[in-house]
């Protein structure tokens, strides 16, 4: 789903031409890795009923991250994705997130 990547403005537009997301993995006792993420793949995982609070699998270089989206850049006119930063989470300890809620009714 995700692979590392060069960093830059110039790069950056080749990935988005290539319906591909720039993107960064952080996170508490690792450095940060540039990546990128395929635009589709993305929207199928987020189609789930979590929406954007599902713990995403991101695979880099062979290594495994267990990650939540932490912020989404969308172009200011299009609103497409421009730049995704992802929060990787340890899977034995309890995290906070933020869940809207629809009142239907």
């Amino acid at each position: 789903m995700v692979a590392g990547r060069r960093t830059g403005s110039a790069d950056a537009r080749r990935l988005r031409a290539q319906d591909k997301i720039p993107a960064i993995v952080y996170g508490q006792g690792m450095e940060p890795l540039s990546v990128s993420v395929d635009r589709r793949e993305l929207r199928v995982a987020l189609s789930g009923a979590a929406g954007l609070n599902t713990i995403l699998d991101l695979t880099v270089d062979g290594a495994v991250y267990p990650a939540l989206i932490k912020e989404i850049q969308r172009h200011p006119v299009r609103r497409t994705i421009q730049h995704i930063d992802f929060i990787q989470v340890n899977l034995n300890e309890e995290i906070l997130v933020h869940i809207p809620i629809v009142l239907e009714g």
